[in-house]
Parts: structure tokens; sequence; C-alpha cells
């Protein structure tokens, strides 16, 4: 994205986002404690590529960012020109991405509450 190959524009696609502190929190956590057990999903928030973008533009205002969203029924023309098929667009593009991570909350006592802007 800092690249400015994205600085047209990007789909609304969500990715689940973490402070990589926290995933070390969670690993020592797994590893410490004897009741910790099985998959733990550890993400603190969901954001948009455009909203992604958004925080990047504070702290790299001189690279070409996306300006807006490229709406769905564009992508579905210019998408197969840029490596993405139209099931790939259906499934992901304007889809809501939620995780639960109150397994990972109660069985490892860690917080999700790092500031992601910083």
């Amino acid at each position: 994205m800092l690249s400015g190959k994205m600085r047209l524009g990007v789909p609304h696609i969500e990715y689940a986002l973490v402070d990589v502190r926290d995933i070390a929190d969670c690993h020592v956590a797994a590893m410490e404690r004897p009741d910790a057990k099985g998959r733990h999903i550890c993400s603190q928030e969901s954001k948009t590529l455009f909203e992604i973008a958004k925080m990047l533009k504070t702290g790299f205002p001189n690279n070409p960012l996306p300006r807006f969203e490229i709406p769905k029924p564009i992508l579905y023309a210019v998408g197969p020109l840029m490596g993405h098929s139209w099931d790939f667009i259906s499934r992901n593009v304007n889809q809501p991405l939620e995780f639960d991570n109150h397994k990972a909350v109660e069985a490892l006592g860690v917080k999700f509450n790092r500031n992601l802007r910083d």
C-alpha cells in the first residue's frame, strides 16, 4: 500500500488487526499457563483497507496512499486484471469480518487494548 500501487483506490475488504506486543503476550501466556489448551483467536479489531490507509497517512504523509474505496461493481470489471477472481471479489468485498477473542482473553488473561494507531 505504501508503494503507491493502490493510490487510485482499494476494495472494501476487512482485515483483522492486532498489536504485535499482544501476540507476544498471548504466546508467553499460552506457554506458561497449564490450563491454556487449544487454539485462541488473538485479534483486536477489524479494519477496512481504506481505514488502514487513513491510519498510515498520519505516519507516512508523503506516500501515495489510496484516496477512496472502489465500488464492488467496478471491481468485477477491473479485478481480474489485477489478479482477483470474481469468486474472490464476491466472497470478500463488502463482507464483514468479525472474530471473537473471548477465549484468549479468559484463558490466557490477555487484554487487547493497545492503540493500533501507535
